[in-house]
Parts: C-alpha cells; structure tokens; sequence
C-alpha cells in the first residue's frame, strides 16, 4: 500500500482522497473498509480512532488495531 495511489480501505470508505502517509494503509487494506472498518468508524469514530493510533508507538499499532475492531465488532452484536 506504500507509495501507492489507490486509497486505503478506510479512506475509501469514507470518500475522502488518500494521502501517502495515511495512519490507517498499513493496518486497513482496500478490501477491509466495509468489513472491518465500518464498525470501527461507528462505534468509535474516525478520529479517536487516528489519535489513538497516533499516540502508539509504531510496533503496538497493528496489535490496536486489530483490538479496536474486535471490540467493534463485539459492540455491535450487544446493541
């Protein structure tokens, strides 16, 4: 996804124009934006979901991430 035009899924899902240093491409691939990020977006919102991504350090990222959309998910089928 680095150095690539094509928008992430996240930015693809939210219809706004990728930007080559996006916090989302390397943990949200094109596939992913309904399936996973979808629930992110309304559970969380985007931006907690930035700043808290940009708050850790590179290496815990992925492992948030993926944190981050379980919960979701699992809020979701609560509600």
């Amino acid at each position: 996804m680095f150095g690539s035009d094509i928008a992430c899924g996240p930015c693809k899902y939210l219809r706004r124009k990728y930007v080559s240093g996006c916090i989302f491409a390397p943990h949200f691939s094109n596939e992913d934006a309904t399936a996973h990020f979808a629930p992110m977006h309304m559970v969380f919102g985007t931006s907690r979901i930035s700043k808290l991504l940009s708050n850790l350090p590179v290496n815990d990222r992925c492992g948030a991430a993926m944190t981050i959309a379980y919960e979701a998910h699992t809020g979701l089928k609560i509600l």
